[in-house]
């Protein structure tokens, strides 16, 4: 990955785990064998390998290599395929050196399923489909290709769902995508292009665009989403409807489209929240609610503990003697 404002390492980690979400909730689970949840994995992690961090549109407008190379046509989504195969294909990189060709066949073919459905030119039809899955999901003379659907699509989820996280992240997510975009545009105004559409710094309205996107876009598709898989999917559309309200009331704010001043208040108050990590003691990443000292036998609590390495004695070198 690149070091974007955006489309860097760090979204290829937040989709990863935003995945594997589904993946352990046990409605979405019960349609994946080992392999799927592997390629799953692989899939969101990779989902946005080597991006150059400008849009499609970008490529085509400035006929880059890559728009070429790929006829205009999912151009950014089919270099992230052909990347992520060639990453696997390396002798260090070979999980699968093990399987058989049909099965790695398999492999490949869902992988770049997975990569291609998150253009978002596909999500239209990821909204019908996921309409159309809820009846068709239980027919088990279906099973292969509701697996499919249900990853392809679930991988675009996975991608568009900072809206549904809780509103600092939420936010956060927002303005280094518009750091992104707005460079964009002014590369666009350099190079005498039309700057695209909320890319022009000159003319933000950040709330705005964002309501649209939740409204339009990430609402229709997790609502269908939400009758697939209701057990993970509730807390998502909650914090979608508080966020909307949030940008809602962010129209009035002056500082609303200053993406500079925004950024750096919400690194602050990250540090602030944050704690200096402590050798040995365990770090608690449940529900900060949570009263951990009343500890329930029947709850289970998920902490990682901090060690130091321990450094291996230096082994003395023995001096030959000179003859």
């Amino acid at each position: 990955y690149f070091k974007n404002p955006y489309h860097s390492a760090l979204h290829g980690a937040d989709v990863l785990i935003n995945i594997y979400y589904w993946i352990k909730s046990e409605d979405f689970n019960l349609y994946l064998s080992d392999l799927d949840i592997i390629i799953a994995l692989i899939s969101a992690a990779c989902h946005d390998f080597k991006h150059p961090g400008l849009t499609q549109n970008f490529q085509i407008a400035t006929t880059s290599d890559l728009a070429l190379k790929y006829n205009g046509r999912s151009v950014l989504e089919n270099m992230h395929c052909s990347e992520t195969i060639r990453l696997l294909l390396k002798p260090q990189y070979q999980i699968f050196a093990s399987l058989k060709k049909s099965e790695f066949r398999y492999v490949r073919e869902l992988i770049t399923d997975m990569i291609l459905g998150t253009d978002m030119q596909m999500h239209s039809d990821h909204v019908k489909k996921s309409g159309s899955l809820v009846d068709e999901i239980t027919k088990t003379e279906n099973r292969e290709e509701n697996t499919k659907n249900i990853l392809v699509i679930g991988l675009h989820v996975a991608d568009i769902a900072n809206p549904c996280k809780p509103w600092l992240d939420c936010k956060r997510w927002t303005y280094m995508l518009m750091d992104e975009w707005f460079k964009q545009g002014d590369k666009e105004k350099e190079l005498a292009l039309e700057v695209s559409p909320m890319m022009d710094r000159t003319k933000p309205n950040i709330p705005r665009g964002q309501i649209g996107f939740i409204d339009y876009i990430v609402k229709p598709l997790f609502e269908n989403w939400n009758r697939l898989f209701p057990n993970p999917t509730e807390i998502c559309l909650k914090h979608l409807l508080k966020n909307k309200t949030n940008w809602t009331q962010l129209n009035s704010d002056p500082n609303a489209n200053n993406v500079e001043f925004n950024l750096s208040n919400l690194k602050n108050a990250q540090k602030r929240k944050s704690k200096p990590i402590q050798i040995n003691e365990p770090i608690h990443y449940d529900d900060n609610n949570v009263d951990h000292s009343n500890n329930d036998n029947n709850v289970e609590y998920h902490a990682v503990i901090v060690t130091k390495k321990k450094s291996k004695p230096k082994k003395k070198k023995k001096k030959k003697k000179k003859k």
